[in-house]
């Protein structure tokens, strides 16, 4: 064996019948030659990275910031779940340092540094939730609490604004620097971006502006109506004795001053309890930020009279009606006609006029419309059609009164149907084909006006009418006096905000109706009947996808979510047994196998059940819209 310059490296090969022993030895001694040891336990060891300077942009890949600096991809973590978005963040130079987070409750992240004193940098933006007190959690640096309750919205005041929070003289704990996100009280716990550097003689610049930047400030109206959900409006319609509640944002950063009817002001964000009198009032309120800019708005409050009387479906049952636009039928005869005269949208100068009828059996709902127009036109496509000659069907079957973001919420329902029958939509953001989920319509119309037709099954509504039954109703008429846009809408009960709040809908009860069969008890839908879900399409910040389906016999189910073009997204249920019966507790999030987000647009629902009496297997699809 000869002694070379550097390092040496010997190797020794032995073969004995088919088993293979390798050994390395380095030998760095240049003044003699190393002795080989046939014999060698190779150990390998992971050296640590130790740095004094860490960048890590939690949840993404490698990025270049505005300063020159360089943040390394997501590493050093343990636990949580990435996520990214492409809205633009503001109150930063650096956008897409902030796009993604890694969110979980809790999860750590842990790095090596040299013994010193260091500066640590936490960057936060809130990317999901819309409002303060959503995510709430707390910020641990080796085991000491740094962040207690945080709420990033409560700090900025709105979602996709930056923010960092700088800690100063952080000692390492055994060579490394701990960061524990987490527990949260709400939610889960997140981070965009972590920094860490030496401690500098005094604070080190960073990409983030102040979070209170100069400027015009903006101001975002939020009401609520009697403790129920707050709604994004400036202007609402109440009932006489309604409990009204003003509480704009942004939540911090600055000073408000109200002023109001019958000499009210106030300093509060928020102020309820407010004086209120029938008719219009006008409440204006002043924002002033901390560089001194303002900002005001007005919020208009109308008080009327109280809902009228519900509505009552009486009328002799819906048996033999055939959906043709005709109304023919002896049931529609004996049916009580609605009148539909309150203008709550535009003008009237033709005196466009209408009514409704309403008849339900154990199988379906059946609107009647008998419209009364002479400039009847239709040349918007789906979901514009309320420019059209056009009807709107609201259903509420939570009836939850405004409590619940309309719609969106389970049971919520909004149908646009065009004269002609040619365009239809749901709640504002889908067409829907005739016959689509079973619903059917027809119309027939003349130089007078016309007659339409609507059957709408209980499969599709999600629910088994009951005699006595209660869900929130109303019917709108659109006209455009043979124009292209709207010129007035007449309401049965509600308001121009029928469309995004059901707070003004009246009431349909499901009145005295046997079944038509002499069976006491109806037999259940079959599984391919029943097999569907809702909402669809479904808003993941306001609801999760129910999935409803009834089984004759004990079964194994699973239930798979799949792109349109069949790519595997997530596993709902996973054979899971299930009793004979009907469900509706599976839910899904919106979100893939690995806990992030999907995409707006539409996918497969597919449910398979095995069928543990008979053996069989039935494999159904139904399409869902995710609309975020």
């Amino acid at each position: 064996m000869k002694k070379s310059a550097g390092i040496r490296i010997f190797l020794f090969k032995s073969v004995v019948i088919l088993f293979y022993t390798a050994a390395i030895a380095c030998a760095c001694e240049a003044a003699a030659t190393p002795t080989f040891t046939p014999t060698v336990t190779a150990t390998l060891t992971s050296t640590p990275v130790v740095s004094s300077i860490w960048r890590v942009n939690t949840g993404g890949s490698l990025y270049p910031d505005s300063w020159g600096n360089t943040w390394s991809a997501d590493s050093n973590f343990n636990s949580g779940t990435a996520h990214c978005v492409t809205n633009t963040v503001v109150n930063t130079n650096d956008s897409g340092l902030y796009q993604c987070e890694r969110f979980g409750d809790p999860f750590t992240y842990t790095f090596n540094v040299p013994a010193g004193s260091y500066q640590v940098t936490l960057k936060f933006a809130e990317l999901y939730h819309t409002a303060a007190g959503a995510r709430v959690f707390n910020v641990l640096i080796n085991g000491a609490t740094v962040l207690n309750g945080y709420d990033i919205f409560a700090d900025t005041g709105s979602e996709f604004m930056a923010v960092s929070k700088v800690f100063n003289n952080i000692s390492p704990a055994g060579g490394l620097i701990t960061i524990q996100f987490g527990p949260a009280t709400a939610d889960n716990a997140q981070v965009c971006a972590i920094q860490i550097n030496p401690q500098p003689p005094s604070p080190t610049p960073t990409p983030t502006l102040a979070v209170t930047a100069c400027g015009t400030p903006g101001i975002t109206p939020f009401i609520q109506v009697n403790g129920g959900a707050w709604q994004q409006l400036d202007s609402i319609t109440a009932s006489i004795g309604s409990n009204v509640t003003l509480g704009p944002q942004p939540l911090t950063g600055g000073s408000w001053s109200w002023t109001g009817p019958s000499g009210f002001t106030s300093n509060l964000r928020e102020i309820s309890g407010i004086p209120l009198s029938s008719g219009l009032n006008t409440f204006t309120t002043v924002f002033t930020d901390g560089c001194g800019s303002q900002a005001s708005m007005a919020f208009n409050v109308t008080v009327v009279a109280a809902t009228p009387a519900s509505l009552t479906v009486t009328a002799s049952c819906a048996g033999g009606i055939s959906i043709d636009g005709i109304m023919n039928e002896p049931a529609w005869a004996s049916a009580v006609l609605n009148p539909v005269s309150k203008l709550c949208v535009g003008t009237n100068p033709n005196g466009i006029s209408g009514g409704f009828k309403t008849l339900w059996d154990t199988d379906s709902l059946y609107v009647g419309l008998i419209i009364n127009d002479s400039y009847l036109n239709a040349t918007q496509v789906a979901c514009n059609n309320y420019n059209d000659s056009s009807v709107e069907i609201f259903l509420d079957m939570a009836n939850d009164r405004g409590s619940q973001p309309y719609p969106g919420s389970v049971g919520d329902f909004h149908f646009m149907i065009s004269y002609d029958c040619l365009q239809s939509c749901l709640n504002a953001a889908v067409a829907i084909p005739p016959g689509g989920g079973g619903i059917q319509y027809a119309s027939t119309y003349n130089v007078s006006g016309y007659i339409m037709e609507v059957r709408i099954p209980w499969l599709y509504l999600a629910v088994n009418p009951v005699i006595g039954a209660d869900y929130g109703f109303d019917v709108q008429v659109n006209f455009n006096n043979g124009t292209y846009t709207r010129v007035g809408q007449l309401a049965w009960n509600g308001d121009k905000n029928d469309w995004k709040s059901s707070a003004n809908l009246g009431d349909i009860n499901l009145g005295y109706c046997p079944s038509p069969t002499a069976t006491a008890t109806p037999v259940p839908p079959s599984l391919t009947e029943s097999f569907h879900v809702f909402p669809n399409p479904v808003n993941p910040k306001q609801s999760q996808a129910h999935f409803n389906y009834n089984i004759s016999h004990s079964s194994e189910i699973s239930i798979d979510i799949f792109t349109i073009s069949g790519n595997h997204v997530r596993t709902v249920v996973d054979k899971a047994i299930k009793p004979a019966g009907q469900h509706t507790e599976d839910l899904w999030d919106a979100k893939n196998e690995s806990g992030m987000e999907v995409l707006s647009g539409v996918y497969l629902c597919v449910l398979k059940a095995k069928d543990k009496q008979t053996g069989g297997t039935t494999k159904l699809e139904k399409k869902l819209a995710v609309l975020r």
